[in-house]
């Protein structure tokens, strides 16, 4: 009985490990406790085989778990489509230089950094952008660090790369 608890509880640790990673960067709390709450059955086979439950309680227990997952998957899959949807809509609606500057304020940029962003995505460099905002180059500079750092990007195309997959895929 030591050797399938031990097993249990490795195996149900690293599975906990997996479902904190998932959901480290997101607000979707409850998605993460039906998670656990699916995987909790499993870490309780070997309590449930050594108390001597009924098999009817031990398939009512690890099926409910499936359950979970499944409505879990199904609701994220909706979710998804929800906003491809949106976005189709989106598209449809808007012409290409308003769904960037849509895209641009879903990542958090200011007015400012917007209109860096279409100056960058043009072609500019730094100091024609400085000329055209009636900025100094240096100005420039601090905004595409800001605008960098919440892209999550390292240079200009990386940046417009991202900005141009949440267009087609957000």
């Amino acid at each position: 009985m030591i050797i399938p608890f031990a097993y249990a509880f490795y195996m149900v640790y690293n599975i906990l490990w997996g479902i904190r990673q998932r959901y480290k960067n997101r607000k979707a709390s409850f998605d993460a406790i039906l998670s656990y709450i699916a995987v909790a059955p499993w870490a309780l086979m070997p309590l449930l085989a050594y108390l001597q439950v009924t098999q009817l309680t031990e398939v009512l227990f690890t099926n409910g778990g499936f359950l979970i997952i499944t409505f879990l998957f199904f609701r994220n899959m909706i979710e998804e489509n929800r906003k491809d949807l949106e976005t189709l809509d989106l598209i449809q609606t808007k012409n290409e230089e308003e769904i960037f500057a849509i895209r641009c304020k879903g990542m958090g940029l200011t007015k400012r950094e917007i209109q860096i962003c279409q100056l960058v995505r043009v072609g500019y460099i730094y100091k024609e952008i400085g000329d055209a905002l009636n900025i100094s180059e240096r100005t420039v500079n601090k905004h595409i660090q800001n605008i960098f750092k919440k892209a999550g990007s390292n240079n200009k195309l990386d940046l417009l790369n991202k900005i141009s997959r949440r267009v087609k895929s957000a």
